[in-house]
């Protein structure tokens, strides 16, 4: 995969062309992709962590959450809190509202009940919650009705299985596609 990267770029560049505009087929390439910068729930100033990324022009960003039982305890209102400091400081500077949202990790830690909990904590502080990455060790753990969400970890084995398109929870928003894990990036476009 990496070597196949690395003849993909030079490729690219000897046609003048963006590497995705090989990637599809030649047509160009005009939607930008949305990368979530990363903010850490535990660094103790949030908010400035906040403006930086929002001054490198990111509008989408990664919570990761779940997984330390000491911080998950009263993690939710916390995290609501701050980050709702945070738009609310924003709304009093410089800052026009535009397009902005939050994506949530919880690396397969939570049950439905608590994946809810903080669904609703966060809807409750007003943030605009575009997913939840796999929140559960399984998606047949239960229904999360009115939570978004996003499949990571099991993409891979979802994919596998015949007519698997059919097996994609109702609640699924978006695929988190780590081309690494693929073998190729032949099976990759696939």
């Amino acid at each position: 995969f990496g070597l196949e990267c690395a003849l993909l770029q030079v490729t690219a560049a000897a046609h003048g062309v963006a590497p995705q505009q090989l990637l599809s087929d030649g047509k160009p390439w005009d939607e930008p992709i949305p990368v979530a910068a990363l903010l850490e729930m535990a660094h103790p100033d949030l908010c400035s962590q906040f403006n930086t990324r929002w001054k490198e022009g990111h509008r989408t960003f990664k919570v990761k959450i779940g997984g330390d039982p000491v911080i998950e305890r009263n993690a939710t209102q916390d995290l609501s809190r701050r980050l709702s400091e945070i738009l609310r400081i924003r709304a009093r500077t410089e800052w026009t509202p535009c397009a902005y949202s939050f994506r949530f990790d919880a690396n397969r830690s939570l049950d439905p009940a608590r994946t809810r909990e903080w669904m609703n904590d966060l809807q409750a502080a007003g943030l605009p919650v575009e997913y939840f990455e796999e929140p559960m060790r399984s998606m047949e753990e239960g229904p999360t009705p009115g939570v978004p969400l996003a499949l990571d970890e099991s993409l891979l084995t979802l994919i596998q299985g015949e007519h698997w398109e059919a097996s994609i929870p109702n609640a699924v928003r978006a695929f988190v596609v780590k081309p690494s894990q693929f073998p190729s990036l032949e099976k990759l476009q696939e």
